[in-house]
């Protein structure tokens, strides 16, 4: 859009533009038995083709004061929020619960309704990492209108997207807030009688079972992870998920198969894929926390620089 003009007019009345709208709501949430909160973005501040500028909720730290203010009204206080990318949230700890909603169409308060009365479990898994600031991201200062003066961006991260980022900072300031694959249910899981089948064959077959322990029906989405040998300086790589539907006491086999090559990664000396010698490990989670590794298993493989591969699994 270099050297195009645009014009967005909006009118509002006086009395309402000087309407003290914030004491009103502090107000009727003093008196109210909980409090929803809904804030988020709108096209205004995010759309396609246009980078945000900080990860903070707009506008100049209005929807955060609400929050704070009505939280400290009514320390019972639900938060939903309406974007589609992460945001700072500098209230989390004085609010009783967090609905990420995303943009979920015109059915969207049906759904949200649901899940606040208890009638649906919430089982969709974040797709995303979710970092504290933005200047945890691997990308901070080299993307987005931090390039703007530039127009260059530089991939710093190398391979270390996503989640692969925020493994090397467990434990750390900059560790992410909720890990890709972070979900809060109503109900529990346990994940159990992890192995694997047809370890001979091009395509490994991961199964396990997965019981509902709670007293909800729910929805649970496992996440399998190749992860090399330690001395490798390759790091782990999701390969398979499946998501299974199950009743309260409900128990199902979940099985997830990958290739072989999921393991190879591009060697840029030999100009062609590869799987190292050694022993890999085999990841049943949850997310990619390493809190919420369910099972591991192990393989040992004997690789060569020409990828043929010979597996044993233990």
């Amino acid at each position: 859009m270099d050297n195009q003009c645009s014009v967005h007019l909006g009118l509002i009345l006086q009395a309402e533009m000087e309407q003290d709208v914030l004491s009103e709501a502090v107000e009727l949430a003093k008196d109210a038995d909980l409090t929803v909160v809904f804030v988020g973005n709108t096209t205004q501040w995010e759309t396609e083709g246009q980078d945000l500028s900080s990860m903070d909720l707009p506008a100049d730290g209005s929807q955060d004061n609400l929050i704070s203010s009505v939280a400290a009204a009514n320390p019972n206080t639900i938060v939903v929020n309406t974007t589609g990318v992460p945001v700072e949230l500098p209230w989390l700890d004085k609010v009783s619960a967090l609905i990420q909603a995303w943009y979920a169409g015109q059915k969207t308060g049906n759904a949200i309704l649901d899940v606040l009365l208890g009638e649906t479990s919430p089982s969709g898994k974040l797709p995303i990492s979710w970092p504290v600031r933005y200047e945890h991201t691997g990308c901070h200062g080299n993307f987005g209108l931090d390039s703007y003066e530039s127009r260059e961006v530089e991939y710093v991260e190398g391979v270390y997207v996503g989640y692969r980022w925020f493994d090397k900072l467990w434990g750390s300031e900059k560790e992410v807030r909720f890990p890709f694959g972070h979900v809060l249910s109503y109900t529990q899981f346990d994940v159990k009688n992890a192995k694997v089948v047809d370890g001979a064959k091009e395509v490994v077959t991961v199964t396990t079972v997965v019981k509902n322990v709670g007293e909800s029906a729910g929805e649970e989405t496992l996440q399998v992870y190749v992860e090399p040998p330690a001395d490798d300086g390759v790091i782990k790589k999701l390969v398979g998920f499946a998501k299974v539907d199950l009743q309260p006491g409900e128990e199902r086999d979940v099985e997830v198969q990958f290739k072989k090559q999921d393991a190879a990664y591009w060697e840029e000396s030999l100009d062609q894929w590869k799987v190292s010698k050694g022993i890999y490990g085999i990841l049943i989670a949850t997310s990619s926390a390493p809190k919420d590794v369910r099972a591991r298993l192990e393989v040992v493989v004997d690789g060569d620089e020409k990828s043929r591969v010979n597996t044993a699994f233990v």
